[in-house]
């Protein structure tokens, strides 16, 4: 096995190389800001040793020689089968915990029904040992730059007119597109609202969906949340007039992003069905063209702002909210695998299912789990996701696995 650096190559390093601390002898009592490095944007923010900067987005990289030539050949034989490169999907619930599903032994046993989830599951390989960041902005920054949050530094995504985010960071989308991928976004984005952050200008092609979190549209709107502010037109005009993403939003590679509705909590109650309405078009779509796709879909649900419409409300065993949020999340993905079969695509599509942390609150009804912690925290509660991945025929059902790599 070898160990080398591997300029550009978008993968999730398994050796981080964290920030020396720097001695007492050598360190000044201020630090200096390095202008123009994710996640060092502040002064003071962090006391390291200056560090040379071989090349962009350098980082260590474990390499497998053998296991890598057999998944070229692989690779390259399927290609000449279909006539293209691998299809990509990529599904991401949000604040979902590690028993929530079936396939982790949650599912119909706590009440939340996950049986479409379950069958693929069943049939890919389970990642028992799968671990996100504590919160949602950092583990969708890492998902789409392949580095560790220390290294991105995207723990709160900046807001309109602010530097940060993604600005600047080679991603999974962009990489694929330069390789001819059709590249769609679907769902929450939460990784900087500021316009050089927003995906139609890092590496998407097609963007559907909000660039905030679900709360940040519905609280300010909620008589049962915020009742001095729903309930008082100046406060509620005051907040509209703040410059923060208030809409569902549609926009093109490179372009404006256009306002298709205001979210309101009922407008909230059928998002997830809206986005996922869209994701069949687009895999309808890809379907008859000859270039592969990368689908990035991130759910609303199960966010603790959960507004079950009438079709999902009372509809799991646990008649609770986040139980029919579950439900519905279950016949989402179900919807969009039943397209990609339908349309002959699931044998050259990669499949990676996961959630970006576990729920808010420890206890039930908002999420289960065997471990401590919750949402926010580096307990296990807290960073234990539930993942698989699946590719029919490709990849053989192994089950599980607890390979930490």
């Amino acid at each position: 096995m070898e160990f080398s650096f591997s300029p550009k190559r978008l993968v999730v390093a398994v050796a981080a190389a964290l920030p020396l601390m720097a001695s007492a002898a050598d360190t000044p009592s201020t630090a200096t800001a390095r202008k123009g490095f994710a996640g060092y944007d502040h002064p003071n923010q962090y006391l390291v040793k200056p560090a040379t900067t071989i090349a962009d987005n350098m980082m260590p990289v474990m390499q497998h020689p053998a296991q890598d030539k057999e998944t070229q050949q692989k690779l390259a034989e399927l290609e000449k089968k279909t006539g293209k490169k691998p299809n990509v999907v990529v599904f991401l619930l949000n604040d979902v915990g590690w028993m929530d599903v079936g396939f982790n032994g949650g599912g119909v046993a706590v009440g939340n029904p996950t049986p479409d989830i379950d069958a693929v599951a069943s049939q890919g390989l389970i990642l028992t040992s799968a671990y996100s960041q504590p919160s949602s902005s950092p583990t969708r920054a890492t998902i789409l730059t392949g580095q560790y949050s220390i290294h991105h530094g995207i723990l709160m995504p900046p807001m309109y007119g602010q530097p940060g985010g993604l600005q600047g960071l080679t991603t999974l989308p962009q990489l694929l597109h330069d390789q001819g991928y059709v590249t769609q976004a679907i769902g929450k984005w939460h990784m900087g609202e500021n316009k050089e952050s927003q995906p139609q200008n890092v590496g998407f092609d097609d963007f559907r969906g909000f660039n905030s979190v679900s709360d940040m549209y519905t609280e300010w709107r909620d008589v049962h949340v915020n009742p001095e502010v729903a309930l008082s037109p100046d406060r509620s005009e005051y907040i509209k007039q703040l410059p923060f993403s208030k809409d569902d939003v549609h926009a093109v590679r490179g372009g404006e992003q256009q306002a298709i509705a205001d979210i309101t909590p009922k407008y909230m109650e059928d998002l997830d069905q809206r986005w996922m309405e869209y994701g069949v078009k687009f895999l309808d779509k890809m379907a008859k063209s000859d270039k592969p796709f990368f689908l990035y879909y991130g759910t609303r649900g199960c966010h603790f702002d959960n507004y079950p419409n009438a079709k999902y409300a009372g509809s799991s065993p646990a008649r609770t909210s986040y139980g029919d949020c579950m439900v519905k999340m279950n016949d989402v993905f179900a919807n969009l695998y039943k397209t990609l079969e339908k349309n002959g695509q699931l044998d050259n599509t990669l499949i990676v299912f996961t959630s970006d942390n576990r729920p808010e609150a420890e206890v039930p009804p908002h999420g289960r789990t065997p471990f401590r912690g919750a949402k926010g925290s580096t307990w296990e509660g807290g960073v234990h996701v539930p993942t698989f991945v699946y590719w029919k025929g490709v990849m053989l059902p192994i089950s599980r696995t607890c390979v930490f790599q």
